[in-house]
């Protein structure tokens, strides 16, 4: 059974600046430290109370997580969009100019790696960055982590993780959720539905029609670029063979089929790449 989210913060800071909207969301992320996933006996099983708000239980949680916090934050979709997908989001911040270099308090931060079950590297983790330690370091708010800061872990912590090329940041733009008359107490979700079939109650909470077509072509665009990469593999398979075919007096036939072969490939780039080139960003609507 799904756990209750735990008990909010009983006042927050006035909405009224972007240092204070960064504020109320790391108080709301850091009140959820310590909440754990339901299980299957003695196996943790995805069973949370922040992807059931959304409608997406039994799932991976972490951006559930922080879609969560800022609905509870008072944040609008507009500035953290509302995903459960690490990909999703990170596409967002980038396609809105929002991606930074250097990490301070009230940033995201994606986790970049391989991806076995996908055979290749993408953002798979999100977390939240409280503060900003020496020596290259981050305190981070997380959920589906654990100690060792996995991307399937079974609750929220609070840990440190070291800056490095595996991280991406994101910095949400804190100043266009400022409100002209904010609330002083947390914008509380509703109570986790109680089954899979409840939708969200609130139409901002999920992906408008463009951020989802901006998915379709970042997804389009990765899956073109590895077809694009294994070509590039053959053709240097290709070419060793060919070197060996005439190095060793090969005759026409078998170098003329390794040609062929070439131009084949030529064509098959050619066509990939006009069709990478035609998956422009879609600009989502906040």
């Amino acid at each position: 059974m799904t756990a209750t989210v735990q008990t909010l913060p009983r006042d927050l800071p006035p909405a009224t600046s972007a240092a204070n909207m960064a504020k109320r969301l790391a108080l709301v992320l850091a009140s959820q430290i310590g909440y754990r996933e339901g299980r299957n006996g003695s196996d943790w099983n995805n069973d949370n109370a922040y992807g059931k708000y959304f409608g997406q239980n039994g799932v991976s949680w972490c951006n559930w997580f922080q879609s969560w916090g800022a609905v509870a934050a008072g944040i609008p979709a507009s500035v953290i969009p509302r995903t459960g997908y690490t990909p999703a989001s990170w596409s967002w911040f980038v396609t809105h100019n929002r991606d930074v270099k250097t990490p301070q308090a009230g940033d995201l931060f994606w986790v970049y790696g391989y991806v076995a079950s996908e055979g290749g590297p993408r953002v798979h983790h999100i977390g939240f960055v409280e503060k900003v330690l020496s020596g290259g370091r981050i305190q981070t708010i997380e959920g589906n982590t654990n100690t060792s800061g996995s991307a399937q872990g079974n609750g929220v912590y609070r840990l440190t993780r070291t800056v490095s090329s595996k991280l991406k940041f994101g910095r949400p733009n804190y100043a266009a959720a400022v409100q002209a008359t904010p609330p002083t107490k947390p914008t509380t979700p509703a109570k986790p539905p109680t089954d899979n079939t409840v939708k969200p109650h609130n139409p901002e909470d999920v992906m408008t029609p463009a951020q989802m077509q901006e998915l379709k072509n970042f997804i389009e665009a990765r899956t073109q670029a590895y077809a694009n990469a294994n070509n590039t593999y053959t053709r240097q398979v290709v070419s060793t063979a060919a070197k060996a075919i005439i190095a060793s007096g090969g005759d026409n036939d078998a170098t003329a089929a390794v040609a062929a072969l070439n131009a084949e490939l030529d064509a098959r780039d050619a066509e990939m790449l006009a069709d990478i080139q035609a998956l422009a960003p879609v600009t989502p609507e906040v």
